[in-house]
């Protein structure tokens, strides 16, 4: 069971990336060397959507807001109302999107058809059978959960000991003689920063792969349920 459960498994990855489905010669290359990039990437993809939505919604509020105020020859003093007005209520919208346009975790019904076919094909024929390999897929999410734990804890850790650093350093410069007290003040800050800004998008990189291996673990459950339907209503 082990052994169908890591197959479908990787069948299901490289389906989902769109890269091939069949063993070859190079596949244990791609998959560690390709499937990563894109696995990263489909992640974020799916992370920031809600922002490509805000951020087309507000575009397209502000173009049709510009030929509104410019034909109706609104006061200057309503500009930046009415544009901000067209910044932020997409916002809301996005903020506040039904849950039907965000509770399948991106999963379509091409892939749950492919997934399907992946497990009829491993011979899991029965819903006793299919339910032992959604026992498997909670032992894999723990792990990858666990993973992704990880991530956070060692980015945390870091960012804990530099603040620390930061703070004893700022704490003895005015202590210090001889040296270029601002010049020193100045690269500090700017060095807090870019630590910062790092910090962040590291942990947009973690989100982003754990957002994929959301996707990939709920592609499969979903293809697992739509299977005992399948086997329960042709019986």
């Amino acid at each position: 069971m082990f052994s169908i459960t890591q197959d479908i498994l990787q069948k299901t990855e490289a389906h989902l990336l769109n890269l091939p489905v069949e063993k070859k010669l190079w596949s244990n290359i791609t998959r560690y060397l390709v499937f990563p990039i894109k696995y990263l990437l489909w992640g974020l993809g799916d992370f920031f959507k809600p922002a490509s939505t805000w951020a087309l919604m507000a575009f397209s509020f502000l173009l049709i807001g510009s030929i509104i105020m410019n034909k109706l020859e609104v006061a200057p003093e309503f500009h930046l109302i009415l544009m901000n007005v067209c910044v932020y209520a997409p916002m809301v919208l996005v903020l506040c999107a039904v849950p039907s346009t965000y509770v399948n975790y991106g999963v379509k019904d091409v892939h749950i058809e492919n997934i399907t076919k992946f497990i009829e094909e491993s011979g899991l024929d029965s819903p006793d059978k299919i339910e032992l390999l959604e026992e498997n897929l909670e032992k894999l999410n723990e792990r990858i959960v666990s993973r992704v734990s990880f991530y956070k804890w060692v980015l945390g850790a870091a960012w804990a000991i530099y603040v620390v650093t930061f703070n004893l350093e700022i704490k003895l410069l005015p202590k210090s003689e001889d040296i270029n007290f601002l010049k020193i003040l100045t690269k500090s800050v700017t060095t807090f920063w870019l630590s910062m800004f790092s910090a962040v998008v590291i942990l947009i990189f973690i989100t982003g792969y754990k957002r994929a291996s959301e996707m990939l673990i709920k592609s499969i459950e979903f293809a697992c349920i739509q299977s005992k339907y399948c086997i329960l209503k042709n019986s």
